[in-house]
């Protein structure tokens, strides 16, 4: 991963942006330490469900900043954004497949041969699991 550098054509604005997206980035990071602390420490002894839902739920809020920042400052690479990637069968089962290309995966209904859903995960482990989530919401007739 490298980081991203703003060269003399760039606009002071951008660096200044830049700059601030990565100050918050530290200071989530930091933030983080701090709450994982409490939480693997302390959370037990939290009598109040109310008051420790909501500490989940700040550090959920903190991790989706911190992966917003992260994109900002550590972009992926888009060299291969040219070309389409071309879908490949990774995962069969007796009435799905899952097919993916990079980071996409696509569920595919064995005996229609229709897409079920698209979806991008960061793993075929991950994707797995999203699969089986997807088709388990969608037995129930809730698919997200």
């Amino acid at each position: 991963m490298t980081t991203k550098f703003f060269n003399e054509g760039e606009t002071a604005r951008e660096a200044t942006a830049f700059a601030a997206a990565f100050n918050a980035f530290c200071d989530i990071q930091r933030a983080q330490a701090v709450l994982t602390l409490i939480l693997e420490s302390y959370v037990e002894d939290i009598s109040d469900e109310n008051v420790r839902n909501s500490l989940f739920v700040v550090q959920n809020e903190m991790n989706s900043g911190f992966r917003t920042l992260e994109l900002f400052i550590w972009p992926k690479d888009n060299r291969t954004t040219d070309k389409p990637q071309e879908f490949t069968e990774v995962e069969r089962w007796a009435d799905n497949h899952l097919q993916a290309a990079g980071n996409l995966y696509r569920l595919y209904d064995n005996a229609t041969k229709a897409m079920l859903v698209e979806f991008e995960a960061e793993s075929l482990a991950d994707a797995k699991v999203k699969a089986g989530l997807f088709l388990r919401d969608s037995a129930k007739g809730g698919a997200a």
